[in-house]
């Protein structure tokens, strides 16, 4: 089911709202520019992604798809229709977190 949940269209919905294009940044904290071709002269560009924890902003593979309220692990069968209620949420029930935001989560709510 989890699988299912990677392919779950509110998941990309919630990455996109929280997607920003930002100018790329040299290592001398200089915007950087392309140098030849069509776009010469023109910045470069990133995507990045807020974490709704830290606000801090991430490339998209620091970033993970957190579930508000946690959909927890399925134990038994009796569970199912409990499990996949929680996990197959709208987007108002994900959120974008860093990776070491959502492991303090996670973690929390193990707990």
């Amino acid at each position: 089911m989890r699988e299912k949940f990677n392919r779950w269209p509110p998941k990309y919905d919630v990455l996109k709202q929280a997607a920003q294009v930002v100018p790329l940044m040299g290592e001398d904290g200089q915007q950087v520019r392309y140098k030849t071709g069509k776009k010469a002269g023109e910045l470069k560009t990133v995507k990045v992604y807020r974490c709704s924890e830290c606000g801090e902003d991430f490339r998209q593979k620091d970033v993970q798809v957190d579930h508000i309220i946690p959909a927890g692990s399925l134990k038994s069968y009796e569970e199912l229709g409990i499990f996949a209620e929680k996990l197959f949420v709208g987007t108002d029930g994900l959120a974008v977190m860093c990776r070491s935001c959502h492991t303090i989560k996670t973690n929390k709510e193990r707990k």
